[in-house]
């Protein structure tokens, strides 16, 4: 019997989330049977998988890029390769890897694909204000780097939000180590868009100075 490190260890991953792997980005729904993709780019399919989720009447899973990767990799297994960091996650424990790179960018594709709509966007003040809480909060911090990492593409998420619009506690602004969102975008985006995709376990343990919970509607 294999020993459950090697088995980690040896787990395939994509090389990184700029390159189309070959037939596109692309994902086979196991609660539907429905092929979603294939796309050129992964926000592209986690849009779509998102809209499919909904329709079906299915939650879409917290791990779904997991899931993709898995499905992508286990058909083309000469494009995707093992990398250190999967040992990291067997001998650190999976709770040591939840704030990283593949989250941030799963909130900001969701952020993007709920900017239209109904519901107040920020002004200027109200994202300051929010920004200036931010800073202040212990959840603002940094993700955790992996080997699929791209940060130019996280960058490039987070200018279609923020523009070039600016506040003056930019440059502290990190990352929310609850809904792994990057902070200087999320101030941007109407509180709707973020609230109904934060889980009642996250909106636990949100600290109460946090404008999330500050602007939140009565129940």
């Amino acid at each position: 019997m294999r020993h459950a490190a090697f088995e980690i260890f040896v787990k395939q991953h994509l090389p990184n989330l700029t390159n189309t792997p070959p037939n596109g980005w692309r994902y086979i729904v196991p609660e539907t049977g429905h092929l979603v993709g294939p796309f050129t780019g992964w926000a592209q399919l986690y849009q779509n998988l998102k809209l499919h989720y909904d329709a079906a009447g299915y939650d879409m899973p917290e791990d779904i890029f997991d899931k993709v990767e898995a499905q992508i990799c286990e058909n083309y297994q000469e494009y995707c390769g093992g990398g250190p960091s999967l040992f990291k996650r067997f001998v650190g424990g999976v709770a040591g890897l939840s704030h990283t790179y593949h989250n941030a960018f799963q909130c900001l594709a969701t952020l993007i694909s709920n900017m239209a709509g109904g519901g107040e966007r920020p002004d200027q003040t109200l994202a300051d204000s929010r920004a200036a809480a931010c800073v202040e909060c212990p959840e603002n911090g940094e993700i955790e780097g992996c080997t699929h990492c791209n940060m130019k593409t996280l960058r490039h998420a987070i200018e279609r939000i923020v523009g070039s619009r600016k506040t003056p506690s930019d440059g502290a602004l990190k990352f929310c180590k609850v809904c792994h969102c990057n902070n200087k975008a999320k101030i941007w985006v109407k509180h709707e868009a973020i609230w109904k995709f934060t889980s009642d376990a996250n909106k636990k343990r949100l600290p109460e100075t946090c404008w999330l919970k500050v602007e939140a509607p009565d129940d």
